[in-house]
């Protein structure tokens, strides 16, 4: 039956407009703007663990992508970043952050990520905002390097 649901919740991703992709740089802020990802990434969505593996490949990928456009000199090693969510519908703050996981996984350095955080360990959220009702579906990351000083692990 999951693997039934799936091509729906594709076709459903793909029939909206997203927002387009971009990445910008200014002063320490590092802005990227991505579409939604694949709604079979939700943790409240129970897909066939193939469909989930392709979709997490494929946003990794987009992250990367899009995220090599603004990869500082030195990889940051301790950031912090804010999620503004533009959605269709109202959703739970706690699922909207951990949807956006493989995107996270596509700045880091290894396995060819974009190469923007050393790691993902110290990379903490300040806050999560949503739009609801948009027309143009999409997410931006607003990411902030730490001080060495005001790192929990430095």
């Amino acid at each position: 039956m999951a693997a039934q649901n799936a091509p729906t919740a594709r076709r459903r991703a793909q029939t909206g407009q997203s927002l387009p992709c971009s990445a910008s740089a200014t002063g320490e802020l590092i802005s990227i703007q991505l579409p939604l990802p694949n709604p079979v990434l939700h943790p409240n969505a129970r897909p066939h663990y193939q469909d989930k593996a392709k979709a997490v490949k494929e946003c990794r990928a987009l992250a990367a992508l899009v995220g090599r456009g603004v990869r500082p000199a030195e990889p940051i090693k301790a950031a912090t970043y804010q999620l503004t969510f533009y959605i269709r519908r109202k959703m739970d703050y706690d699922g909207l952050g951990a949807w956006v996981k493989a995107y996270i996984d596509g700045f880091i350095v290894k396995n060819n990520g974009a190469g923007i955080l050393a790691d993902d360990d110290d990379f903490r959220p300040i806050g999560i905002e949503r739009h609801c009702g948009c027309k143009e579906t999409g997410v931006v990351f607003e990411i902030w390097p730490v001080k060495k000083s005001e790192s929990q692990h430095g």
